[in-house]
């Protein structure tokens, strides 16, 4: 895992731009790169598969202090997603 300093702006690999004030935007930016997008190929029918990048991504947008509507925006998805 690379060390940041704190205070900078990241692109994820979705290209979603995080402004980083904090350990929480260093926390979110680390898993977000390292996150390995499941696919259906090899997993039995019926068994969940995990969440697409864009999903991912999503939910940890979610803990910052903006809303879902600008989270949605940001990652170019529909609001009730």
């Amino acid at each position: 895992m690379k060390k940041r300093k704190i205070g900078f702006k990241v692109k994820t690999p979705e290209g979603i731009e995080i402004e980083s004030h904090g350990l929480l935007s260093v926390f979110i930016t680390n898993k977000v790169e390292s996150y390995v997008e499941p696919t259906r190929e090899g997993t039995p029918k019926g068994e969940p598969i995990g969440f697409s990048l864009r999903k991912y991504t999503a939910t940890f947008l979610e803990l910052t202090s903006g809303g879902l509507k600008e989270t949605a925006k940001k990652l170019n998805i529909s609001y009730g997603l």
